[in-house]
């Protein structure tokens, strides 16, 4: 009767332990102009920071110490902050030719 009666009472905390709810723990509370961002498989700095139009640099500085200086310790399911995208992508070239490219003109 004693075993019978233990087992039952294991089994019954058993499956009150497995219906609990299990939550993730919370993100960072990111800044103002920032979004949270959930780390899935394959990510790194620098593909995350093409996917928002920011650096990789930008997202390593926002996120320290949770992510080194080397963006190595990246994990699927950590949640980091983005920092807002750095804007548009153009700039001069030139030098003796001279010439502009990716850069706007106002008409």
């Amino acid at each position: 009767m004693f075993t019978s009666t233990l087992f039952a009472i294991v089994c019954a905390a058993m499956v009150s332990v497995h219906s609990m709810p299990q939550s993730q723990p919370p993100g960072p509370a990111c800044p103002a102009g920032e979004q949270l961002y959930t780390v899935q498989m394959g990510d790194s700095c620098f593909t995350i920071g093409g996917q928002f139009g920011t650096s990789a640099t930008n997202i390593i500085a926002v996120n320290q110490p949770a992510i080194n200086s080397g963006c190595t310790n990246l994990t699927p399911g950590q949640m980091i902050c983005v920092p807002a995208s750095t804007g548009a992508t153009g700039g001069t070239t030139g030098g003796a030719t001279g010439g502009t490219t990716g850069g706007t003109t106002g008409v």
